[in-house]
């Protein structure tokens, strides 16, 4: 896949994110980001290595961080859409409203 399509709610879904591990430590809040992009940028390179788990919806588990990035394939524009990026504590359908 070429192009990646990002839900204008990601953005503050990290934001969020970020600002809980930066009142932790500013190096941490970084990590984590680096983190998240990495997985966004396999789950754009490999998005058939990622089973589905829901209708279309696949997800990517960050390995050191506990949160997981949802997507889709979306086949005639070439792209993968991240849908969210969520605590994998969170309920596993908050995502789903933004459908």
């Amino acid at each position: 896949m070429t192009n990646l399509i990002i839900h204008p709610e990601v953005g503050r879904e990290l934001n969020e994110a970020w600002a809980y591990y930066h009142g932790i430590d500013p190096e941490l809040a970084a990590r984590m980001l680096e983190e998240v992009y990495e997985r966004m940028a396999l789950a754009q390179e490999s998005p058939l290595h990622f089973r589905t788990f829901h209708k279309q919806f696949r997800r990517v588990l960050c390995k050191t961080f506990p949160y997981k990035i949802v997507f889709e394939i979306i086949e005639e524009m070439q792209a993968v859409h991240i849908v969210a990026v969520r605590h994998q504590e969170e309920h596993p359908d908050t995502w789903k409203k933004r459908l």
